[in-house]
């Protein structure tokens, strides 16, 4: 996989809901005017490039390229390259379109009392300042309200820590690392090369089970876009998850006719293999590269096929008990208190006997998915 630095910000950032008057309205009417936008750009690219003769006999780049370009072009009309603040008690985010225009007027009242010197003026300004006040006021009265109210009803704990950090002051710790030192160190962690290569593990499908393998719904691709959340950042190709959530249905229909072909193929765009890492400081050194966790940032596209593919998988291995019952990771209807429950109860089985030892060994691999070769996981454990 092919990786870039992640040096200031992408051309596309994610659109914060927050930053949006209205916030869902807001969001309703940009997703309504984004797919007439998409729909005023070009038909369906699928016939721009001569029907079904022309999808077969144009690469996978280059229909993709042009499916990513329609969008790009659609976001740019739309006007969801919103660049957002840091939304803390810092940067005041009561403070909306009515706070700035009432400051804006104040300011006015207070220059004209300024040169004019009258007391009419200024009697004039008093009244802006004192509204500008009540509605600074009230509108902060009301976000602190609103954050009580949505702690107080929140089921979800990202969400629960997303409202929470607004609180917090972060101290940012930026390292002296220059741009070869990170490209150096990035490639000795990917390096695959250093790993010892093993037999793999085979596995055996029949030809009459084309579950995994028959083609892709517009259901599935439906089912999987609702599942995708705002806000998220965007990968190599800068779309972003609200406009995949905005496209139209002959888009859709045109996505599915893709990942289908890809599915038959093998064969999938090269855009899919790159990636932005974005280095975030975990504690140690801020000079020294292997104290930053490296966050890789894929295209949203890309995952949306990944996701269909992974959901197929979860089902099949599910539905014939393939994951024993002590693998809780990535799995629906499994956590970590499942396991937080089983060792409880061993521990409290162990040592309500007389003179009973109870041994616990935990692991911590350092680097496990580019440095531990899997092939140890299940056979020396």
């Amino acid at each position: 996989m092919q990786t870039a630095l992640l040096l200031g910000k992408t051309s596309f950032d994610p659109v914060s809901l927050a930053g949006l008057p209205g916030s869902l309205q807001a969001w309703n009417f940009l997703t309504s005017w984004f797919g007439s936008a998409i729909d005023s750009i070009a038909t369906l690219f699928v016939e721009d490039l001569g029907g079904a003769y022309g999808f077969w006999n144009n690469s996978i780049e280059n229909i993709m390229n042009n499916m990513v370009n329609q969008i790009k072009s659609a976001m740019v009309q739309n006007g969801m390259q919103i660049e957002t603040k840091a939304n803390n008690l810092l940067s005041k985010p009561w403070f909306d379109h009515e706070c700035y225009i009432a400051k804006k007027i104040m300011k006015a009242t207070l220059t004209k009392y300024i040169k004019s010197n009258r007391d009419l003026d200024r009697l004039e300004y008093v009244k802006t300042r004192n509204k500008y006040t009540s509605i600074l006021n009230n509108k902060k009265k009301k976000y602190f309200c609103e954050i009580q109210e949505k702690l107080n009803n929140t089921y979800d704990s990202s969400e629960f820590w997303k409202t929470i950090a607004r609180f917090r002051k972060r101290n940012y710790t930026q390292g002296n690392i220059s741009i070869s030192d990170w490209q150096q160190f990035y490639n000795k962690l990917l390096d695959t090369e250093s790993i010892p290569d093993y037999e793999p593990v085979t596995m055996t499908f029949l030809n009459t089970d084309n579950e995994l393998t028959k083609c892709i719904t517009l259901n599935e691709i439906s089912k999987e876009i609702s599942r995708i959340r705002h806000g998220k950042a965007t990968g190599f190709d800068d779309i972003m998850n609200e406009a995949i959530k905005a496209l139209p249905k002959d888009y859709l229909i045109s996505l599915k006719d893709i990942f289908n072909r890809i599915l038959r193929t093998s064969e999938f765009p090269t855009t899919w293999l790159k990636s932005v890492i974005q280095p975030i400081f975990k504690n140690g050194d801020p000079d020294d590269p292997s104290n930053y966790r490296g966050i890789a940032l894929l295209s949203n596209i890309a995952k949306l096929f990944t996701s269909i593919l992974k959901s197929r998988l979860g089902s099949w291995i599910e539905r014939r008990n393939i994951v024993p019952e002590n693998q809780a990771g990535f799995r629906a209807a499994h956590s970590c208190q499942d396991h937080i429950f089983t060792l409880l109860s061993l521990i409290q089985m162990t040592l309500s006997r007389k003179r009973r030892k109870c041994y616990m060994f935990f692991v911590d691999l350092k680097k496990p998915s580019t440095q531990c070769p899997t092939h140890y996981y299940g056979e020396n454990w």
